[in-house]
């Protein structure tokens, strides 16, 4: 009779519930947000991309991309244009005044 392999060795830790955020954090990092705000802002639906900015930057997202999109919303919606400009030092202001 042939013997039998041993079985594996069970996990020593079980995945962590955490495991899949950070990936989902690793590939929202990896969305081109340049390209995709411009390409919404070609059709005038740059609003529509307001939760997606707003979660990466309470995510902690420092991206000038995701500022400035945000930014451009900010001021097209005049939506207290002068505070988001006055406390938000991730943002280009040649881009978002455009």
């Amino acid at each position: 009779m042939p013997a039998h392999a041993p079985s594996p060795p069970p996990l020593s830790h079980p995945p962590s519930p955490n495991h899949h955020h950070h990936n989902n954090k690793q590939v929202r990092s990896l969305v081109p947000v340049d390209e995709l705000a411009a390409e919404v802002e070609k059709r005038n639906r740059l609003k529509l991309l307001t939760p997606i900015l707003e979660q990466l930057i309470g995510e902690g997202s420092t991206d000038p991309h995701v500022h400035d999109a945000l930014g451009k919303i900010v001021v097209d919606t005049n939506n207290n244009p002068e505070h988001f400009m006055q406390t938000n030092p991730y943002y280009n202001p040649l881009v978002v005044g455009k």
